[in-house]
């Protein structure tokens, strides 16, 4: 395996554990989506759509012979004479000419198209046999109007055609039970349906979602290591000095790990300036600051922090100190930087 193709396999594993991670992390959403989805198609199926009953009459064709055919016919295909006067006759039911006689004799209110529309005559494969099939949201109807079309076609056929042939094998029984809607494929469908839309919607939200939110997040988009996490734990501590108020807890040992990241960042020239800064206000720079001077302080360092925040300066605050001299009085010169060190 050549170094191209190893490279490529170890891109498609980071690249398949990244979207394991997005389903993972957006899981509550992707089980919302889909269980909507599915309550909605079952209550819609099972109280909205109307049920469709289907009925069925099946017919069989037989071509007539006079006496003086008997030795002929012997010579001929049956089968395929028979098949060919079916796909004729099945031409004839759908004619105005029989449909109108259904809908005159039942006195329907429906017009020829929109009985043709509810109608469906179809050859039954290498048979002789039509099968006339008509959906209602009324049985009785559904079953009145197949078993009337095949009576009504027999007749008709023996005005047309001049000869008896046609007999009904099965007669239209009443349906009891709906072909449609089908409501367990009607659910399983919006379940398929709903969870591709919620693995597209995910997908989609994680594309425009530019945000850092993990480590992870942060060494595959800027190509950086994290070298330490605080804990945020929402108390009024995170903005304390803790490492000194409560030195064994938790959020100090992970400023304690920081600090020693940082000394190991940099063996061969000794790291002697940092510069700690954040995207917004507010996400902690000067509680950071001041628990990360404290504990190089414990080390027997000496550390110089120095609020570089000329319009909201907050360490003076945390230190609890006065801020009339500082970085400003440094700058034009207005006092010596000793003065200004507290």
């Amino acid at each position: 395996m050549t170094e191209l193709e190893r490279q490529m396999m170890m891109d498609n594993e980071i690249d398949i554990r990244q979207l394991f991670r997005i389903i993972v992390k957006r899981m509550k959403w992707i089980v919302l989506i889909t269980m909507l989805a599915v309550i909605i198609s079952a209550g819609v199926s099972f109280y909205f759509l109307t049920p469709i009953y289907e009925a069925s009459t099946t017919i069989m064709v037989n071509k007539t012979y006079s006496d003086n055919e008997i030795i002929t016919q012997l010579q001929l295909n049956d089968l395929n004479l028979n098949m060919r006067l079916a796909e004729t006759y099945s031409e004839i039911i759908k004619s105005r000419r029989v449909v109108t006689e259904v809908i005159e004799q039942m006195d329907l209110d429906f017009t020829y198209e929109e009985l043709t529309r509810i109608t469906d005559v179809s050859l039954v494969k290498n048979t002789e046999f039509i099968n006339i099939k008509v959906t209602n949201s009324d049985p009785v109807l559904a079953r009145d109007i197949a078993n009337t079309l095949a009576e009504v076609f027999q007749i008709e056929v023996v005005e047309i055609m001049k000869v008896d042939n046609v007999q009904v094998l099965d007669a239209s029984i009443l349906p009891t039970q709906p072909i449609k809607p089908n409501k367990t494929l009607n659910v399983a469908i919006a379940g398929v349906l709903g969870l591709m839309l919620s693995l597209g919607l995910v997908f989609l939200l994680e594309f425009l979602d530019r945000t850092l939110k993990s480590p992870d997040d942060v060494k595959l988009h800027l190509n950086l290591n994290v070298i330490g996490a605080i804990p945020f734990s929402g108390k009024d501590h995170d903005r304390q000095v803790i490492t000194y108020d409560d030195p064994k807890s938790p959020i100090s040992e992970a400023y304690r790990t920081l600090r020693t990241n940082i000394q190991f960042a940099s063996l061969d020239a000794p790291i002697k300036t940092m510069v700690i800064t954040s995207a917004i206000a507010g996400e902690g720079k000067s509680t950071t600051i001041f628990n990360l001077a404290t504990t190089l302080a414990q080390m027997g360092e000496k550390v110089l922090l120095i609020d570089a925040d000329f319009r909201k300066p907050m360490l003076h605050k945390v230190a609890e100190m006065a801020n009339n001299y500082g970085l400003t009085n440094i700058l034009i010169r207005d006092s010596d930087y000793k003065e200004s060190i507290k």
